[in-house]
């Protein structure tokens, strides 16, 4: 086969056939899907097994080896210290209860709005609420 062939390429045939095969697979969904009723409104959703998965619950983390027995690290943000277990009481821990906001090169706390531009400035601000500290999760 030549430049000028009347035979399309062996590449061109395959491609074409998996196009095929798609849009077959794509008109039998579409086919069998819910259609709106004659005034025009959706169908109820099923419960269909093509829902996303349930989100998985985090794995919890292995215990630092420089952590010692009777010590715990603080998951808050703005605090994340290592603290006596028996130590930890209501006032212990000062940290922001909202989540880091990250914004255009700014950082903030989207509990307080403390806004910083540097890295630094902004861990350094400190905590705008004060709790008991709560320990990270470690496996077993």
């Amino acid at each position: 086969m030549g430049k000028h062939s009347l035979e399309p390429p062996a590449k061109e045939v395959e491609n074409k056939a998996s196009l095929n095969e798609a849009t077959q697979k794509a008109l039998e969904v579409h086919l069998s899907a819910s259609k709106p009723s004659s005034d025009g409104r959706a169908p109820p959703p099923s419960n269909q097994t093509n829902l996303p998965a349930a989100p998985v619950a985090p794995k919890p983390k292995p215990r630092p080896a420089t952590l010692a027995a009777g010590y715990d690290r603080c998951q808050h943000y703005g605090c994340q210290v290592d603290y006596a277990t028996a130590d930890n009481h209501p006032q212990a821990c000062r940290h922001h209860p909202g989540a880091p906001v990250f914004h255009e090169g700014s950082k903030q706390w989207s509990c307080c709005g403390v806004k910083k531009w540097d890295f630094d400035d902004f861990m350094a601000v400190p905590g705008c609420t004060v709790t008991e500290h709560k320990p990270v999760v470690w496996d077993a």
